[in-house]
């Protein structure tokens, strides 16, 4: 690959990545603005949550015609929205955090593009082993490890409000694939972390091997 086209390669992915910046930059501002009614349709706060089953697991043949199979039915996901008649209402604690928390997965994820589009910037410039790539390597490695985290905080909140209808309690849950996407993340920021110290015991040993000559 020529460098004129390594270059025109960089500008593109720093167009896609400044494109995608704004595309989630837009999605925080309309959640927000809907949650806090602006849009129209009054003050709501939505998101997903597990439905406790009061079924008992159930007995199904096994497909290879031997032993037994279970079949548990222990949990329903389901998309939850929580309306408000008044703006006093959603203002309180627990419905604020919801938000907060919420909205911080959208900003901690424009955070973790804008410290790429600095780097893909400092590529194409030819700054490749610079002391700056590497701290926002680190920089992308925390936001990575803390959006699940603060996902999971938002759907806790959420899954903590108690429903009841009809005289019945409907207990919730924070859906599993929640738990699996933190541990998913948290490997993935382990290893762009891991990646980033790599990368900035090289920029070490390059600027030692320069002051040297």
């Amino acid at each position: 690959m020529s460098a004129s086209t390594k270059i025109k390669l960089l500008r593109i992915l720093q167009y896609v990545f400044i494109g995608l910046i704004v595309a989630c930059s837009i999605k925080l501002l309309s959640n927000l603005s809907a949650n806090f009614g602006f849009s129209g349709n009054g003050p709501f706060i939505r998101g997903w949550v597990s439905m406790a089953a009061e079924k008992d697991p159930a007995g199904i043949p096994h497909p290879d015609g031997h032993g037994n199979k279970t079949l548990y039915d222990f949990a329903h996901q389901k998309l939850v929205e929580v309306q408000f008649s008044e703006m006093d209402v959603i203002l309180k604690e627990r419905y604020i955090g919801y938000i907060i928390f919420q909205s911080l997965t959208w900003l901690l994820g424009i955070i973790v593009l804008y410290q790429m589009v600095r780097i893909l910037r400092n590529l194409d410039r030819g700054l490749l082993m610079h002391a700056e790539n590497a701290k926002r390597i680190r920089y992308i490695a925390l936001g990575i490890f803390l959006i699940p985290v603060a996902h999971y905080i938002a759907s806790h909140i959420l899954a903590g409000i108690s429903y009841t209808f009809h005289g019945h309690e409907y207990a919730t849950s924070v859906p599993a694939a929640h738990t699996e996407r933190i541990l998913v993340d948290w490997l993935v920021a382990l290893l762009i972390f891991a990646l980033g110290e790599a990368f900035r015991t090289s920029v070490e040993l390059k600027q030692e091997h320069d002051i040297s000559i």
